[in-house]
């Protein structure tokens, strides 16, 4: 049976990261694979281009009264590259 666990720890000053990793398991041999990651503060999906494209366009006076027009390439490129 494998079972994936995440954890979070803290790196102290002198570099050493040590786990207490709970299991249900005794008496047994195991082979631990670890994938060190840190932690980000904002953990949100990086911004989408639709959403940064968006936000482009609102700094233009204009870009509001033709926010239902949208320029095709723009459709084309995020129907077909998922922006």
């Amino acid at each position: 049976m494998i079972q994936n666990i995440t954890l979070r720890s803290h790196v102290g000053a002198d570099g050493q990261l040590h786990l207490n990793v709970p299991t249900n398991l005794t008496e047994t041999d195991l082979e631990i694979t670890v994938l060190i990651r840190p932690v980000m503060e904002d953990r949100r999906p990086p911004e989408k281009f639709s959403e940064w494209w968006s936000k482009q366009l609102a700094k233009f006076p204009d870009a509001a009264d033709k926010a239902a027009e949208r320029d095709l390439r723009y459709e084309y490129l995020a129907g077909h590259y998922q922006l």
